[in-house]
């Protein structure tokens, strides 16, 4: 039984999510806030903050990958497309959706 490609993508996202991303910050979180001021050393917070900027990267390229498949259907207008067609501007988005999804789950 096959799945269409935007469905496979959508549930492999949302398993890494569930069992890497999110559990390996929960863990992270847990550890930074039990433990004394003293035995916190700063890669400890960089992997916190890498873990928590990894599942923004999982959300973005996700989401980025449904608006890619919604866009063979797309009118031909620039108004109405879902993602911008100047390479720049996409990694501008690509960039946008990054931010807004790492400080939007996190605060």
């Amino acid at each position: 039984m096959a799945f269409a490609p935007v469905v496979m993508l959508s549930l492999t996202k949302g398993l890494e999510i569930t069992f890497e991303s999110l559990p390996e910050s929960v863990i992270q979180s847990v550890f930074v806030l039990s433990s004394e001021y003293n035995d916190i050393s700063i890669l400890n917070y960089v992997g916190l903050v890498s873990s928590v900027i990894s599942a923004g990267l999982i959300l973005t390229d996700a989401n980025l990958g449904v608006s890619r498949s919604q866009m063979v259907s797309a009118p031909r207008n620039p108004v109405y497309n879902f993602l911008p067609s100047v390479k720049a501007n996409l990694y501008t988005c690509m960039v946008g959706f990054l931010v807004f999804t790492t400080f939007y789950f996190t605060m």
